[in-house]
């Protein structure tokens, strides 16, 4: 997890350059808080939520878990929320 990473501006001009916010929805985990970052940033990888009985798999950009957000590629296009997507412990 890159923690030096932070949102930068964007330089006047550049279309879209107004901040978006980013929310996390843990889906039933611990709180996450949201980012407010610039249009082009890359969001910094928040810290793992937690829950009791699951194991976190991954941030997806939609509740059902099939698309994943890659913190090192992914930039910000507009406001939009990220799911956890949890797997259950195994005894």
């Amino acid at each position: 997890m890159d923690l030096e990473r932070t949102c930068h501006v964007v330089p006047a001009g550049i279309r879209n350059a107004v901040e978006q916010t980013f929310v996390f929805d843990a889906n039933g985990g611990s709180d996450v808080a949201s980012q407010v970052c610039m249009y082009g940033d890359l969001l910094t990888e928040p810290e793992l939520p937690s829950r009791e009985g699951y194991i976190f798999e991954d941030w997806y950009i939609d509740e059902s878990g099939t698309i994943r957000w890659n913190f090192d590629v992914d930039v910000v296009n507009g406001g939009m929320e990220l799911y956890a997507v949890w797997k259950e412990e195994q005894d």
